[in-house]
């Protein structure tokens, strides 16, 4: 299956981050992924203890980010060496809403091999992640 957008839930909500990774993109927009929440339970392989987002089913939850609508639909494929695709994150494609519509993105998900709770967040990934949802609130309250 192929999708012409890809949904950032951690640290490639940062525009700038995306960019250094070469993901071509055209846009982007605040998206919300229903019945997810946003967790940080992916266990780093670099930094033993901590961990990466990830973002697990439950029922009522959202989780807020960035939907990039890609240059290409091949350019996820810039995004699979950093996620560790298809060894630590696997990707799906998922309806994302996104103002009144509805679009189909890639959303990737940690491998429950390297899913453990009682971790803590790598160090900055939280700051970006608030500093993104209130780009995300914006977008949404302006839609």
């Amino acid at each position: 299956m192929t999708a012409h957008y890809y949904f950032a839930y951690g640290s490639n909500m940062n525009p700038e981050r995306v960019r250094q990774r070469r993901m071509g993109f055209e846009s982007l927009e605040a998206g919300k992924l229903a019945n997810y929440r946003l967790t940080f339970n992916k266990r780093s392989i670099k930094h033993p203890g901590a961990a990466s987002a990830n973002v697990m089913e439950d029922s009522g939850s959202v989780t807020e980010g960035i939907l990039y609508k890609l240059r290409h639909p091949s350019q996820i494929e810039m995004m699979d060496p950093y996620e560790g695709y298809p060894v630590l994150y696997d990707r799906l494609v998922m309806s994302i809403s996104s103002g009144l519509e509805s679009r189909d993105a890639w959303v990737y998900f940690a491998n429950e091999a390297f899913v453990e709770s009682g971790l803590n967040p790598l160090f900055g990934i939280s700051t970006i992640c608030l500093k993104e949802s209130h780009f995300c609130r914006r977008r949404t309250l302006a839609s």
